[in-house]
């Protein structure tokens, strides 16, 4: 469990009576802070020449990339480009607009926390959970799906009987 000192976590209290009858700014923070983390998206930028992204946090209520739940991967390269997201418990969508495959992990580009990654291939999507030192995949069944259009598989398939 995240203490309350983690920068995803920063909320500002008010004092007993601070801001009667008006929300303030204290609280439209706290608001903003919450919505980033739950429904905002930002871009995350790649190119060739830089092919490791960090996406941090702070603990301020100023908003950032790291709070934000979908992470749009945009930008050039060739291979081997890694997303770093900060040492905290979250949950991301991560959309790889690349035509390179991503490696998901906690960590920093000094190199700690490299351990249990999560790929993104290129041009696909993934829900990732991140619980501060590993990154795993947030979905790993389907109790029903349907498919739209023509369906691919890359693997090993194994079907029911009926």
């Amino acid at each position: 469990m995240a203490s309350s000192a983690s920068p995803d976590l920063k909320i500002q209290l008010m004092a007993t009576g601070e801001n009667s009858g008006a929300w303030g700014t204290i609280t439209n923070n706290n608001l903003s802070a919450i919505e980033e983390a739950i429904a905002r998206s930002t871009d995350i930028t790649f190119a060739a020449d830089a092919p490791t992204a960090a996406v941090t946090l702070t603990n301020t209520n100023a908003l950032q990339a790291g709070r934000n739940y979908r992470l749009n991967l945009v930008g050039t390269g060739t291979a081997g480009h890694v997303l770093l997201l900060p040492t905290v418990e979250k949950s991301y969508l991560i959309d790889n607009n690349l035509t390179v495959d991503v490696s998901v992990r906690n960590g920093t580009a000094a190199g700690t926390n490299l351990f249990n990654t999560q790929t993104v291939p290129a041009g696909k999507s993934a829900i990732v959970y991140t619980d501060g030192s590993a990154v795993t995949s947030a979905v790993n069944s389907a109790s029903a799906m349907e498919v739209l259009n023509t369906l691919s598989v890359g693997g090993a398939v194994s079907v029911g009987t009926t």
